[in-house]
Parts: structure tokens; C-alpha cells; sequence
């Protein structure tokens, strides 16, 4: 099944009627100088956020260490040309928010 997403702003805690399109997919989301992150419910590991903000949209991994990266896997910037100050605009809020964003994370999908 596909679908799309129309805005790349999610209220916290959107959730679509599974009844409707036959899945239950929650949004959880926090939002930093800015910069919206979100967290999906049906996401995997590694733990991750995906930050939005302008027209930009990148997938942050929040590591061990306590440190962010920017995720290796294709796609994890989009658009492609996306404005690099945008990128480090998200990557130093997440970096700046990592505790509040592991307790997104883990309220999401446990530890």
C-alpha cells in the first residue's frame, strides 16, 4: 500500500485511522529552533529522528555516544539540492537536543 504525505508538518501524536487505510502509523514530534523532528511509529533501528525544516528534510541518527549523524543510507536528504545551511541547521538542533530526542525515540519504541 502507498501513500502520501500532503504537509511535512505533523501535529504530535498524528495518528491515521487504521480502519481507513488498514494500518496504524503514530507521529510523535518535538520542535527545536525551528526545526521539526519526528519520530514514526513503524520506524526501525538505528535510532533516528527525521528533521524538517524550510523545504528541507533529513534522517539524523542518534548514536551511543551521545553524537548525531547525518544517516549514510540513499535518500536521507531530501531534496537531493537541499540548502547545506538547512542540513547543519538540523543536525545542530538535533546535536543541541539529543536527550529530549532519545525520549521522543524511546516513547515511541521503548529503549
Amino acid at each position: 500500500m502507498q501513500f502520501s504525505v500532503v504537509s511535512s508538518q505533523f501535529p504530535a501524536d498524528f495518528c491515521l485511522n487504521p480502519s481507513t487505510v488498514g494500518l496504524l502509523l503514530s507521529v510523535s514530534s518535538k520542535t527545536f529552533g525551528g526545526v521539526q523532528f519526528v519520530v514514526n511509529s513503524n520506524d526501525h533501528l538505528p535510532r533516528h529522528v527525521h528533521g524538517l525544516t524550510g523545504e528541507t528534510q533529513a534522517k539524523v541518527e542518534l548514536l551511543g555516544n551521545g553524537t548525531v549523524a547525518l544517516s549514510k543510507q540513499r535518500g536521507a536528504v531530501q531534496p537531493p539540492n537541499a540548502k547545506r545551511s538547512d542540513v547543519r541547521k538540523i543536525l545542530n538542533m538535533a546535536a543541541q537536543h539529543f536527550e529530549e530526542l532519545v525520549a521522543l525515540w524511546e516513547s515511541v519504541h521503548g529503549r
